[in-house]
């Protein structure tokens, strides 16, 4: 008996020990993969030989990782910041572009379908793509610059991409200066969204009087009527609509009364040095990382310090030595909703000069780990309508026919909803007011790029060397023949 229990002590010994090292395997692949992991992070010691510079670039890190970039051109500091944002901001990068273009199903699967969508039906990466073609040739040389510095730093890079693409198997295409451009126009809908509110009013307009509904959201001065007069008429100009299901095909933005950004600035004459005070707090919705990406940029004819944002080679807040400024929200009403009036066909709708075709194209979704989807997006005079995205979402939902959907479908077909706004126009020429302002050294200039400023409309604050401080508020608003662009108002009186 003896015998027998030693050969059992040997046996747990000899599992105890497999165990042991299972352990310190599967420890030690762990700890091999995080070292691996930490691969992606910016080597800021290194030399690197780059294609596409004109002269060597020095890129210097302070105590708190933030770049100061020295350059000899303005382009070569455009392709160093076009690196340094990729080193830092690969994936930030990578999802703003993919979100804007309507490709982040590609990435993510299904759940990215919904905003794929939305992005695809407002078609922000095909004006983006059209936006470059038309801007000036110093801007385009700084896009093109930036484009090529990110490329430079996915064609040098030899280790770990940063964890987002290890974890989710992906590789990033080449930049191209479009996914650049994509970016003011995600952020417009989210400094602006009267389009959210308009549906939200409507949806409560078979509950509420016009009176009710007009202290919810009262004007401004409190004592004038237009809210009221505007709400006349919306219960019925609605009905059969689907609006709840629209707002919900709306990814963004959620929050219907958020938004407290502030700007101030305090003339010399108050100040102990004799020089302005300009002071901004951009309030945006919390996120890791965060929006801005704080840089130093010097070369021989430009000096810039402040915050850009990761895929934007302008500087957005901050100064360039001779003037400084900082941006609020003005949350102005730049977007109207439209009910348009549709044929028995659906291929037409009602205008003041009578019935005109749809525009249309077809989008198709790759959804990865499942089938493509395809959208048929149908414009107006106005823009893009938005009730389709409930028509798709039934589809996707369905057996995948056209027939579900429009058997299924237990809405009015007469009517549509159809969106517009400032920052869905072919003639935006913002990227040239950022440009500019990086480089204004007066309040006439500051004042001239301002009104190339289009879209988001936004509030401008502004201090300069020589003493002067000034506001104004730059970007389109429509002019509107009737109403206070409150509420959905009819697509075919003009």
């Amino acid at each position: 008996m003896s015998g027998r229990r030693r050969r059992g002590r040997g046996a747990a010994r000899w599992l105890w020990r497999g165990l042991f090292a299972l352990v310190l395997l599967i420890v030690g692949v762990a700890v091999g993969w995080v070292a691996w992991l930490r691969t992606s992070l910016p080597d800021a010691e290194a030399t690197v030989p780059v294609r596409g510079l004109a002269h060597a670039v020095e890129v210097l890190r302070d105590s708190y990782g933030v770049p100061h970039i020295f350059a000899e051109t303005e382009t070569d500091a455009a392709f160093a910041l076009g690196y340094v944002h990729a080193q830092d901001r690969l994936w930030q990068m990578e999802s703003m572009r993919r979100f804007g273009a309507g490709r982040l199903a590609e990435v993510v699967g299904a759940p990215a379908v919904r905003s794929d969508r939305y992005v695809r039906t407002l078609g922000f990466y095909r004006l983006a793509e059209a936006q470059y073609a038309s801007l000036s040739p110093s801007v385009r040389a700084s896009l093109d610059a930036y484009a090529a510095g990110v490329n430079a730093w996915l064609a040098n890079r030899d280790d770990a991409l940063p964890p987002e693409f290890v974890v989710l198997r992906h590789a990033p295409e080449p930049w191209r200066p479009a996914d650049s451009l994509v970016w003011a126009r995600l952020m417009a809908p989210r400094l602006g969204g009267n389009a959210r509110t308009e549906l939200l009013r409507a949806t409560l307009a078979d509950r509420l009087s016009p009176a009710r509904l007009a202290e919810l959201w009262p004007d401004y001065p409190a004592h004038h009527p237009v809210t009221v007069e505007a709400m006349e008429g919306v219960e019925d100009l609605v009905k059969g609509l689907p609006l709840d299901q629209v707002l919900a095909a709306l990814p963004l933005p959620r929050r219907e009364l958020a938004g407290a950004s502030n700007a101030w600035a305090i003339a010399g004459t108050h100040t102990a040095t004799g020089r302005p005070v300009l002071a901004n707090d951009p309030h945006l919705g919390l996120s890791a990382p965060i929006n801005w990406y704080l840089v130093r940029i010097v070369t021989p004819t430009l000096e810039l310090v402040g915050a850009t944002a990761p895929g934007v080679p302008f500087l957005i807040l901050g100064h360039n030595g001779r003037a400084a400024w900082g941006f609020t929200a003005t949350h102005a009403d730049y977007q109207d909703v439209f009910v348009e009036r549709v044929d028995s066909e659906g291929g037409r709708y009602q205008s003041p000069t009578g019935w005109r075709s749809f525009e249309t194209r077809d989008e198709t979704i790759a959804v990865r780990g499942d089938d493509p989807e395809t959208l048929t997006v149908r414009t107006t005079r106005h823009g893009p309508v938005i009730t389709d995205l409930v028509r798709a979402a039934l589809r996707n939902d369905g057996d995948g026919s056209d027939e579900t959907a429009d058997t299924d479908w237990p809405w009015d077909d007469s009517k549509a909803l159809a969106l517009s706004a400032t920052f869905l126009r072919d003639d935006d020429r913002t990227p040239e007011a950022l440009y500019a302002l990086n480089r204004a050294a007066s309040w006439e200039s500051f004042a001239a790029a301002a009104r190339s400023f289009h879209a988001p409309q936004q509030n401008l604050l502004y201090a300069d060397v020589q003493g002067t401080i000034g506001f104004l508020s730059a970007g389109r608003l429509p002019i509107r023949r009737g109403g206070g662009g409150g509420v959905p108002r009819p697509g075919w009186t003009g």
